[in-house]
């Protein structure tokens, strides 16, 4: 980091992002838990977490009691998804999707190493996949995240792949049954996952481009 951004850098809300993001591995989490994920002292975190719960960031369950993450982050994520006009955008197109084919359609865009899922549109039938707002795949491992990394150009592909294996630890030889699968899938323009994210349920995804066609927006 250079001296600029060095020079406005707000070391107090580094920590408390770092621990947000924590504290979103798992439902609940003990102090002292945190404060080894951390690597920061008790009273440090215990004064993040104060900060977090008064702001509704951060709930606790009762006193000495376990913490956790509120709704409040994905309120503000759902108003900026809302606010870029992509999903009103979208949205008729993929209903006009579900009707055709009569399965539940799920509009995603990537985060991190994930494919994150902003909209859906649900089958009539009764059989139907129970994903909800907000939730995230593996890229690597769903239709829609393989669909986003085949149509990924270069260099952002690669830096994304090896982000992501050093992510999933995979064997070598599973990783490359992975990998090959994206070209596969870039040949035909679908991306599939075989009972990877659920089980009983196989999906199918398409790329939307951008304008210019460089790269996927949307899935």
């Amino acid at each position: 980091m250079d001296g600029k951004k060095d020079a406005a850098r707000v070391n107090s809300l580094v920590k408390a992002f770092q621990a947000m993001e924590i504290l979103s591995l798992k439902p609940k989490w003990e102090l002292a838990e945190l404060c080894a994920r951390l690597a920061l002292p008790k009273t440090t975190v215990h004064r993040l977490l104060s900060t977090l719960e008064e702001l509704g960031y951060v709930g606790q369950e009762k006193k000495r009691g376990e913490y956790a993450l509120t709704s409040k982050l994905f309120q503000l994520g759902s108003r900026v998804i809302n606010h870029s006009g992509l999903v009103d955008m979208a949205r008729q197109d993929c209903q006009k999707l579900r009707d055709l084919v009569g399965e539940t359609v799920n509009l995603c865009i990537p985060h991190e190493t994930d494919m994150l899922v902003v909209d859906i549109q649900v089958a009539n039938h009764p059989l139907k996949q129970d994903t909800r707002i907000g939730i995230g795949f593996s890229m690597i491992r769903s239709a829609s995240g393989r669909a986003y990394l085949a149509f990924l150009k270069e260099p952002e592909i690669g830096e994304m792949l090896d982000r992501i294996k050093r992510e999933e630890n995979l064997p070598q030889p599973q990783w490359q049954t992975l990998t090959d699968e994206l070209d596969e899938t870039r040949r035909i323009g679908l991306g599939y996952d075989d009972e990877e994210i659920f089980t009983g349920v196989r999906c199918v995804a398409a790329p939307v481009f951008d304008p210019q066609a460089q790269s996927p927006l949307l899935i």
